[in-house]
């Protein structure tokens, strides 16, 4: 019992951190009309979010599971629900992390990828996201 709330709470915590961050993301690749084809969020997005993302897929599973062993399937209905619709009302309302936190991790990543790029033209367009970033922000 303990231990499905413990799941469920690591759950929330990094399906909510990951749905606020791809909808930072988002919001910039749709402010930056001209970088805005589909590997903008993938460029603005570091490995280990896409780690996240992959670990609160994974307990979402175990978590369907261990909620279908221990109360049945209408529970399975109210875990979807909040994965669906819940995490973006939660969104709306809740201040924390504040999305300028997600703002200083992308300008920190794309900052690393300008000096680990060898590339003149891959830096140029990194710098220049960089700068639509920067002037786009908002707190």
């Amino acid at each position: 019992m303990i231990l499905l709330l413990v799941l469920f709470l690591i759950y929330s915590g990094i399906a909510f951190y990951t749905f606020r961050f791809q909808r930072v993301t988002l919001s910039i690749s749709r402010k930056l009309l001209d970088y805005g084809d589909t590997n903008t969020q993938m460029i603005l997005t570091p490995n280990w979010v896409g780690i996240l993302g992959w670990i609160s897929t994974g307990l979402l599973l175990v978590n369907g599971v261990l909620f279908f062993v221990f109360y049945g399937w209408v529970y399975i209905l109210m875990l979807s629900f909040f994965h669906f619709f819940g995490l973006a009302i939660l969104e709306k309302f809740s201040p924390i992390p504040p999305y300028g936190y997600f703002f200083e991790i992308i300008e920190k990543h794309l900052g690393n990828e300008i000096k680990n790029s060898k590339d003149k033209e891959k830096e140029n367009f990194l710098k220049k996201m960089l700068g639509n970033v920067q002037r786009n922000k908002f707190k």
